[in-house]
């Protein structure tokens, strides 16, 4: 088992790397993702390591957290922007759920983790064992993340790296890098013991809420020398996760996929649908440009859509402002779950063995 595992993290640490430098956004994620599923085809055992889980949410919660302070905070002094904000998710997440729950017949767990929206690594860690039922939300996410990638890019054409490092907080500048290690590591050591205590409670991605809370709380504390989550443990934590996603999507068969796929459009669309929506409205009633709020609003990782905003002079601190408490909420909302949630109800383990999630 070892054996699988270390190949596992090799193979997903090679793709992570190809698909970091060929320049895509998220390249790292999809290039973990796409080696591993490929070798699974190919025929090779791989399992992720037990404590994968663990770290993907102490490094990424924590680098959510790190992204908050107080300049932000003060930034969402208007309340009618953070509502919006706020009714946008509530009415993407409520049709999403309402379409593959009673439509495409998905379970109860499985038709709101895929109706999210955004957050994956989120949604992966609360998705339990590894198995064909979670490859439908893996798969419903991966097509909304491909899908809005190839908006941005119609609407702003390729984006450079540079712009992105301009858009967002740099490393640990002028300091020894081993400086940065430190201070996550007791970072991490905190959220992790806070995260055993919230275990016991059987509260869904404990070790996420508590790393993004204890970034955040410290950095509100520290001010202007805030923690920084060093990019190479960012990059590590995106390897593991695109590996985990290879391997649940190993078994998915031609059927699956042509399910899963009609699925994930419709709900992509819905999505989209009601974005464009919201921020027509809200910008009539606040006055913000429509693009502006559109590219706040729209489900898709703060570093993308950062880069794109800057692009296109769309107000990049305000975007980047919003989906930093967007990207919050959803990584804080599961402690407000229960784990029994995730449970198959009864009647959810006939629905799984339909094919594609739909009753035949």
């Amino acid at each position: 088992m070892l054996r699988n595992f270390t190949i596992t993290l090799l193979l997903a640490c090679a793709g992570s790397i190809l698909g970091y430098l060929s320049g895509l956004p998220l390249g790292q994620l999809l290039g973990a993702a796409a080696l591993v599923l490929i070798a699974c085809r190919m025929g090779l055992a791989l399992a992720t390591p037990p404590a994968a889980i663990v770290v993907i949410q102490l490094i990424l919660g924590a680098s959510v957290g790190a992204l908050l302070n107080a300049e932000m905070l003060h930034g969402m002094a208007d309340l009618t922007i953070l509502a919006g904000l706020l009714i946008c998710m509530s009415a993407q997440l409520v049709a999403g759920f309402t379409w593959l729950y009673r439509v495409e017949k998905w379970t109860r767990a499985e038709s709101l983790l895929g109706a999210v929206p955004g957050a994956m690594a989120a949604v992966m860690t609360l998705t339990g064992e590894e198995g064909k039922t979670s490859a439908k939300m893996v798969f419903a996410h991966m097509v909304r993340m491909i899908a809005l990638l190839v908006a941005v890019f119609l609407i702003a054409g390729p984006q450079e790296s540079s712009q992105e490092v301009a858009a967002l907080p740099d490393g640990p500048d002028g300091r020894a890098l081993w400086v940065g290690y430190v201070a996550f590591l007791l970072l991490a050591t905190g959220a992790y013991v806070a995260g055993r205590v919230l275990e016991r409670f059987a509260m869904p991605a404990p070790y996420m809420v508590t790393g993004l809370i204890l970034a955040a709380g410290v950095n509100l504390w520290l001010g202007s020398d805030p923690i920084v989550v060093p990019e190479p443990l960012v990059l590590f934590a995106m390897a593991l996760l695109g590996g985990l996603i290879g391997i649940r999507l190993k078994d998915i068969t031609r059927q699956d996929i042509a399910s899963y796929l009609r699925a994930a459009l419709i709900v992509t669309s819905i999505t989209f649908g009601i974005t464009v929506v919201m921020a027509f409205g809200f910008s009539l009633l606040t006055g913000q440009p429509f693009l502006v709020l559109f590219m706040s609003w729209v489900p898709g990782g703060v570093e993308v859509m950062v880069a794109t905003a800057l692009a296109l002079g769309l107000e990049p601190a305000f975007v980047m402002l919003n989906h930093v408490l967007r990207m919050s909420v959803l990584h804080i909302a599961p402690m407000f779950m229960s784990r029994d949630f995730f449970r198959p109800e009864p009647q959810d383990t006939q629905t799984t063995k339909h094919e594609g999630g739909r009753h035949v």
